[in-house]
């Protein structure tokens, strides 16, 4: 959206129209994830195969409360149940994502800092740009051991549900 003349454009076509918007020096692009939370419409089934078998831990409570990671692991549900008829190993495999993404969070809010700017009071707080240096120590604190080892492909399989939770919430 234009905050200039308030209307709607692709971002292909956004640098075009501030060259020929009336309120040029005005005109700069507003993130509309920002305007309202969209709730998130869960399946019975999406209920039952996965957030009824969910630990009864502080992560698993986690995934059950916050709104981004019930969207991301309803959209990993989605897709994979659309391709997959394993459902049993779809289910674990979207319960462990959204506890990985879930954990990840925690080590971000542990490493919270005065510059940490929490805007949407969720998960997706460490896609903020502004928070990026907060991430990375969360990702560094995850990923190592007590003695300072680096547990094995978890930073790779990190990286991969990142990706897929920032293609989401995009």
């Amino acid at each position: 959206m234009c905050n200039g003349c308030k209307t709607f454009l692709n971002s292909c076509n956004l640098s075009n129209h501030r060259k020929y918007c009336s309120a040029r020096k005005k005109s700069y692009p507003v993130d509309l994830s920002l305007f309202a939370k969209p709730s998130v419409e869960l399946s019975e089934q999406f209920k039952k195969n996965v957030l009824g078998t969910l630990r009864g831990d502080s992560i698993g409570i986690e995934c059950r409360k916050d709104q981004a990671i019930l969207l991301f692991g309803y959209r990993l549900y989605d897709k994979i149940k659309k391709k997959d008829d394993n459902v049993m190993g779809c289910r674990k495999d979207v319960r462990t994502k959204m506890r990985v993404l879930a954990r990840l969070h925690n080590c971000f809010l542990a490493q919270k800092t005065n510059e940490t700017k929490l805007i949407f009071k969720n998960v997706k707080d460490i896609f903020n740009i502004d928070n990026f240096e907060q991430l990375r120590h969360a990702i560094d604190a995850y990923t190592t051991t007590d003695d300072k080892k680096i547990k094995a492909s978890l930073k790779t399989n990190l990286q991969f549900i990142l990706v897929k939770a920032a293609n989401i919430f995009k």
